[in-house]
């Protein structure tokens, strides 16, 4: 993520896990940086199934010039990756 020029470094502020019932479980995070604060909420169910939810919220005016989510899986396992509505792999 760049902002203002500038590449954006986060700093966890706070983390959390929350059982909700036996098959759901979820995780939230606070991050902090210079000009932005990040929230986040993960619930993940018992069959796999993972939300994610994500707020990024400005201290100040600031333009957002790049913004980008990579999440690294091994290609072994890239096989079994499914979103709806969408296609397995």
């Amino acid at each position: 993520m760049q902002a203002d020029g500038t590449t954006i470094t986060w700093t966890t502020q706070s983390s959390h896990v929350q059982k909700i019932n036996d098959g759901i479980v979820r995780l939230t995070t606070t991050a902090d940086s210079e000009k932005l604060r990040l929230e986040s909420s993960m619930t993940v169910e018992f069959d796999g199934m993972v939300r994610s939810d994500w707020q990024i919220i400005p201290k100040s005016k600031v333009k957002l010039d790049y913004l980008a989510i990579e999440i690294p899986f091994k290609s072994e396992y890239a096989r079994y990756l499914y979103s709806f509505p969408g296609n397995w792999g």
